[in-house]
């Protein structure tokens, strides 16, 4: 009798590292076009004049690198806070190299340190499929936006002004974010440049929000010219609505997760947990004054 023997198949063994060697293969493939996209994107929106389209897309690839949250609104909202804390930081890269803020390097360095995150981490760009439940935070902060702005749709420039002086010190802040704009970073690395212009009490004030409105605002305004006067104010109160936004987005988002538990106890009614939490977190956000906001540093 004949002991029993399993035959084994090599080529059932060299399946996965053939696997993992084409994928190896294929990773590396993209990897050069990608790290060449990152710069040359940017350059072909500059010249077509499309530099706006270019900070919505570092927060998608952003948030498709992330692999935190649920639900696609969880994604964005991480994304942009990260994105933030990471452009205050790097704001002070951008205060001493000699393109300051101007969109085409800045988003090339934000590209390329995302394709370095992508190879580092292995992470392919996914994002969670859309659902009706992201749509409702993000229209209830529009309309919350826009109740605030009412005070200023439709108001000549005596009422703008007059709205914007019964904020406790927006005049300071708008003069840090004209200087800002005007030395292209922070006031603090400029200090001989700044005393021109600003008082230097506020020369070390913090500055991570004018900063980051600035560096924004540069994808909106042409790089060459910097708005001054009426054209400064008229944007920093936008910044400071979009500023008051987001943070109504982050208490809506919040909001969501504090009935996580009892939603997993009654799953069919997970669908609807944002109506509620967005019905008590915009009350709260109906509560503050029209007037705009302060701001983070």
């Amino acid at each position: 009798m004949q002991p029993h023997s399993t035959a084994i198949d090599p080529l059932a063994l060299a399946a996965p590292d053939e696997d993992a060697h084409s994928g190896s293969r294929g990773f590396r493939r993209w990897l050069a076009p990608a790290f060449l996209a990152a710069w040359l994107v940017p350059l072909a929106a500059h010249a077509v004049g499309l530099e706006w389209l270019l900070p919505p897309l570092v927060l998608l690839i952003t948030a498709a690198l992330l692999r935190g949250g649920r639900t696609l609104f969880d994604r964005l909202i991480l994304a942009v806070t990260l994105l933030l804390g990471v452009a205050m930081a790097a704001g002070l890269l951008f205060s001493i190299w000699p393109w300051r803020l101007h969109p085409v390097p800045v988003t090339g360095l934000a590209l390329t340190a995302l394709v370095v995150v992508s190879v580092a981490t292995g992470r392919r760009p996914a994002l969670p499929r859309p659902a009706w439940t992201d749509a409702v935070p993000l229209l209830v902060t529009a309309a919350l936006i826009r109740y605030l702005a009412t005070p200023y749709v439709g108001a000549d420039l005596v009422r703008r002004v007059a709205v914007l002086g019964r904020g406790e010190d927006n005049f300071r802040h708008l003069a840090l974010f004209d200087v800002v704009g005007r030395l292209g970073g922070y006031v603090f690395l400029d200090e001989p440049g700044a005393r021109d212009h600003l008082l230097s009490q506020l020369v070390y004030y913090p500055q991570g929000w004018h900063l980051s409105a600035v560096l924004l605002d540069g994808f909106i305004v042409p790089p060459s010219t910097v708005p001054g006067g009426t054209g400064a104010m008229d944007h920093y109160i936008s910044w400071t609505l979009a500023g008051f936004g987001l943070l109504v987005a982050a208490l809506l988002w919040a909001a969501q997760w504090l009935p996580g538990r009892c939603t997993r106890c009654i799953g069919w009614c997970w669908p609807w947990r944002s109506a509620p939490s967005c019905s008590v977190a915009s009350c709260r956000g109906c509560s503050v004054p029209a007037s705009p906001p302060r701001r983070w540093g």
